[in-house]
């Protein structure tokens, strides 16, 4: 297969991969999107027409794309800049902001390094548009891979209205020194274009506090066995119950450590995801519909989990879980649990024995709590 990459600027490719969006966020992957139209099986949205566009061809197909839309384009009033919180950046001028969106690549392709080479074309092009700061979001469960990458959390999880839960991250484009630590890729791109170390002092000011290291890749998993251990044995977590440091270094190594705020809804019934968090401080509500007086949410704590059901396989979050107050919490992926089957299977029964008694466990506080009100 000989692939092309370049910018999309005809509107015939433009519309073809309006349906590989739709073919893959929606057909593919059940996303919800407002914007999907589903005569014509094709994803379009407003930021289109101010973003650039670009894809992997196979002849005339599309089998790739990704987008890069620059700061401004992107309105004070807009989705994003709550989301990703631009007054914390207004520091800087809307044309040092950018943020990379829609990367999809078809289910065959996802093993190569098509996705790898529409972002460094996405950060080539942002940084002749001058960008100093660009934005992406992820899944938890791909935290570790945007870390690769360079990219670094600045702020706690939010949610998107299309996905669900997911992670807000920035790169500082012209950081050689933080891009070569991490060997992203884009390290050896970065010195076709100026550097001003000014950039990444102010983020590391700003933010330092806030960006550190969250993944087990990066804080290594001998710190996520011992947050684990932390607190006495009350709190550790059920679904890790029996499991030595070596097992447990096997199931957390591809960990991310999570902070949620009071209130925050963390997972919404009918969200698809997969990720299993585990709690280690902090107390949140699992229910059907913590509204409803027919199915009281119930209160879970310090060595409870939730997200059993779609992280064992399932396509959809069954529940609604909100964080009562802070909340410290580790996520693992599916993806990860998968690998677990693959190469410990042994090891991952045990794991889903210890899931399946843990739901029990929060069955029955449920039910005490029914009685008790």
């Amino acid at each position: 297969m000989n692939l092309v990459f370049r910018e999309v600027t005809e509107a015939q490719e433009r519309d073809a991969v309006a349906r590989l969006r739709y073919r893959i966020h929606v057909a593919e992957l059940g996303k919800r999107s407002a914007e999907a139209d589903h005569v014509r099986e094709m994803l379009v949205d407003a930021h289109d027409l101010d973003s650039v566009l670009l894809a992997a061809f196979d002849g005339e197909a599309p089998v790739g794309t990704v987008r890069l839309t620059p700061g401004t384009a992107i309105t004070p009033d807009s989705a994003w800049w709550r989301f990703y919180q631009f007054d914390e950046f207004c520091d800087y001028g809307d044309s040092a902001r950018s943020v990379t969106s829609r990367l999809m690549v078809l289910p065959e392709l996802r093993g190569s390094l098509v996705a790898a080479q529409l972002l460094a074309m996405a950060y080539q092009r942002g940084r002749e548009l001058g960008t100093v700061f660009n934005f992406m979001h992820c899944a938890p469960g791909l935290v570790a891979i945007h870390e690769q990458m360079g990219f670094r959390r600045y702020t706690n999880g939010a949610r998107d209205p299309e996905v669900g839960y997911r992670i807000p991250m920035v790169l500082v484009a012209d950081d050689r020194s933080y891009l070569s630590s991490q060997r992203s890729p884009f390290a050896g791109l970065s010195l076709k274009y100026s550097s001003d170390p000014r950039n990444a002092a102010w983020f590391m000011q700003r933010f330092g506090t806030r960006c550190g290291l969250s993944t087990a890749r990066t804080l290594g998993v001998a710190r996520f066995v011992e947050l684990n251990a932390e607190g006495g044995g009350q709190n550790r977590s059920r679904a890790l119950t029996g499991l030595d440091d070596n097992e447990l270094a096997v199931v957390l190594e591809s960990a991310v450590l999570h902070q949620f705020e009071p209130q925050f809804r963390v997972l919404k019934r009918g969200d698809r995801g997969g990720d299993l968090f585990l709690i280690l401080q902090g107390e949140v509500t699992v229910g059907a519909n913590a509204s409803s007086t027919h199915s009281p949410a119930a209160v879970i704590g310090p060595g409870d989990s939730f997200g059993e059901y779609a992280y064992l396989g399932g396509n959809t979050c069954g529940a609604n879980v909100t964080a009562l107050a802070a909340v410290t919490a580790i996520s693992l992926s599916q993806e990860s649990f998968g690998k677990l089957q693959r190469k410990h299977p042994a090891l991952a029964f045990r794991l889903v024995l210890n899931l399946a008694l843990a739901a029990s466990h929060r069955f029955e506080i449920t039910h005490l709590q029914e009685l008790a009100a």
